[in-house]
């Protein structure tokens, strides 16, 4: 008789593993397929975190797009500019302005990034599935929810899933990077409905201006640089006026630069005359000459420290895009895939010279 009710608890126990599973599953799914997922949220945080992460109640909508990015959302907070990021592009609306940056540039820098959390979050959410450990029922805002933690590589997250509806109402973060304390996000009146972000309007009687942040300004004169190849050859910035420049920043130990690096190659091979790759090498631990020997490329490449200093470069990989009279036109922090590839063929196009620089 005792071995039948073990089974029976064991079986219990299991049905109970499936069910905040699939649960956790259905948040997920609703995040990234919602034609407008929309909240009002609340942050706060433990001890000496409420300094660095103050308390801050507003309302936020975001859409994502087909490979996962943040396209469209908006976001009101009290005592805070309003942002709007419409087609991959943010804009921070000031009382005097508009602030504009896209995100594959530094768009994140115009706004707080863990107030999107269901998007900045949503890949420990969605390891939480597979990896979490169900701690039981929880209420929060009057509805029973599933409580899940998660161990990320820094932090440790617990995520509140309600029974009913299976989407996501809290989460809280602690760790050592927290010092062990605590940061909490909750949301309310949760819709995966609302009304497409992309159909806010910008203030008409503002101007828009363009935001570099630490970077070298778009706009103004990329900061002149002379380096040597690996091949021993001596480039100076100066001397490549009337050519489009792209200048990429990168490391062997950055797996991003090493997937860019096959379309950069693509475009030095087939971009001709008109445009000049060069690959700077920065932060290396490694062999950079033997790694590009060993992958056929053949643009011009070499130590890119001192230059990445000049240009402010703090992550890669990291690209800039300087026009036939040097002056800056264009940065992309990171990279995304096909969607890098796209915006930077475009941008180089772009600057391409119809005629010779007098």
């Amino acid at each position: 008789m005792n071995f039948f009710l073990c089974l029976m608890t064991i079986s219990i126990g299991l049905a109970n593993d499936q069910e905040w599973q699939v649960a956790v599953t259905e948040a997920v799914r609703s995040i990234e397929t919602s034609p407008g997922y929309s909240y009002r949220y609340h942050r706060y945080a433990d001890g000496g975190l409420k300094q660095q992460f103050p308390e801050i109640e507003g309302s936020a909508t975001l859409t994502r797009s087909s490979d996962g990015q943040l396209l469209n959302a908006s976001m009101v907070s009290a005592g805070s500019p309003g942002v709007v990021i419409k087609d991959g592009t943010v804009f921070r609306i000031d009382a005097d302005r508009i602030v504009r940056a896209p995100l594959y540039r530094n768009g994140t820098d115009l706004y707080d990034e863990m107030l999107f959390a269901p998007h900045f979050l949503l890949k420990e959410l969605k390891a939480s599935a597979a990896s979490g450990t169900y701690q039981g029922v929880a209420e929060f805002d009057g509805k029973s929810c599933y409580t899940v933690e998660y161990e990320g590589d820094a932090l440790t997250f617990t995520f509140f899933i309600d029974q009913e509806e299976h989407l996501l109402r809290k989460m809280s973060a602690t760790g050592e990077y927290f010092a062990n304390q605590s940061i909490h996000f909750e949301m309310f009146d949760v819709s995966t409905s609302a009304v497409l972000a992309s159909r806010i309007e910008l203030p008409a009687d503002l101007v828009v201006v363009e935001y570099s942040g630490a970077y070298p300004k778009i706009g103004d004169l990329a900061p002149e640089f002379s380096m040597q190849t690996f091949a021993g050859v001596e480039i100076k910035l100066a001397d490549l006026r009337g050519k489009v420049v792209v200048l990429d920043f990168w490391a062997t130990w950055c797996r991003p630069c090493l997937e860019a690096m096959p379309h950069i190659q693509a475009l030095h091979e087939s971009m001709g005359e008109d445009v000049r790759i060069i690959g700077l090498n920065h932060q290396e631990n490694g062999d950079a000459a033997a790694y590009l020997k060993r992958h056929g490329y053949s643009y011009a490449n070499g130590v890119g420290d001192k230059v990445a200093e000049a240009y402010k470069v703090n992550g890669l990989p990291f690209v800039f895009v300087i026009d036939r009279e040097g002056i800056l036109r264009e940065f992309f922090s990171g990279y995304y895939g096909a969607s890098s590839d796209k915006l930077l063929l475009e941008t180089i196009k772009k600057w391409i010279p119809q005629s010779p620089v007098k």
